[in-house]
């Protein structure tokens, strides 16, 4: 969590919603004296009574009051139980080796700090669930606190599914991801800008029916699919994006730091892009989102 909120959502916000929003704080502020315990940090208590906070869960509730106060309530008890700003490097060093998502360091157009998954690093079943759960949570706070600072309140997640396969996915991990997801869309609400699918192929057509049913109507808009890497530039600028997607940052992830980047000891990587043995068109196209 940080002090530092330049975010300001109200001016997203049309007259009739910002009256629900005037009234919904005011529920709030006599539904936290029974919701708020003893042990709650007096900071914990300010950021759960912030404005932007309160607005992103009226956004992913749609205004409806009843429904934002229980999504309110639960978000606090999940925040209190699972402590997700006291998570270190050290609780997710096997993840972090790994190199299966980082901060690129980089910036969309809108300002939303970028989150890079690597879903090709995957290996089912080589590192506790816990482990990746807790890292997904570590980023996500990471992530939000620059997402903050910049003002826009907002993420962008690039998952790069070039090279993704059979053997990085396994049907054990469509709960997992399913975990993933709830933990996105109940307890950080309104915090995703886009998900860019880069070089999609038919694995990922598989995977997405699995999980599309837990998808709210908001998340799936946010989903966006590109097949070449000059269509990116839509959404990331040349500078801000990384050089193994046609871009200029010289950034590169590795961990510990100092150690050799990751995308220079995997060296090339094909484009994979088989096709299912009932022969299925491996070609996606947005449509396969709604």
């Amino acid at each position: 969590m940080t002090n530092v909120d330049n975010t300001d959502f109200i001016k997203e916000l049309n007259e009739k919603q910002v009256q629900v929003l005037s009234k919904f704080k005011e529920t709030l502020e006599i539904q936290s004296q029974t919701t708020f315990t003893a042990e709650i940090s007096e900071e914990n208590k300010k950021f759960y009574l912030h404005q932007n906070e309160i607005i992103r869960i009226l956004l992913a509730r749609d205004f409806d009051p009843k429904k934002s106060l229980e999504m309110w309530k639960k978000w606090v008890q999940w925040r209190e139980s699972n402590k997700p700003e006291t998570i270190k490097e050290e609780d997710i060093v096997e993840e972090l080796k790994a190199g299966k998502a980082f901060l690129s360091g980089g910036y969309d157009i809108q300002k939303n700090p970028i989150l890079v998954a690597v879903f090709r690093r995957h290996i089912p079943g080589a590192i506790p669930r816990e482990t990746t759960e807790k890292f997904f949570i570590y980023y996500l706070e990471d992530a939000l606190k620059k997402a903050r600072q910049t003002g826009s309140g907002r993420i962008t997640i690039f998952a790069d599914m070039v090279g993704y396969t059979n053997k990085n996915f396994s049907t054990k991990d469509s709960d997992l991801i399913k975990k993933l997801l709830s933990i996105l869309q109940d307890n950080y609400p309104e915090s995703l800008g886009k998900l860019i699918i880069f070089k999609p192929t038919w694995l990922f057509k598989f995977v997405y029916a699995i999980v599309k049913p837990f998808l709210s109507k908001r998340t799936k808009e946010k989903i966006i699919l590109l097949k070449k890497e000059e269509e990116i530039l839509k959404y990331i600028s040349k500078e801000e994006l990384l050089a193994e997607y046609g871009g200029t940052s010289k950034f590169q992830y590795a961990y510990p730091p100092g150690s050799k980047p990751l995308n220079v000891l995997e060296g090339k990587v094909e484009i994979v892009n088989e096709k299912p043995e009932n022969g299925e068109d491996a070609e996606l196209d947005q449509n396969i989102i709604d």
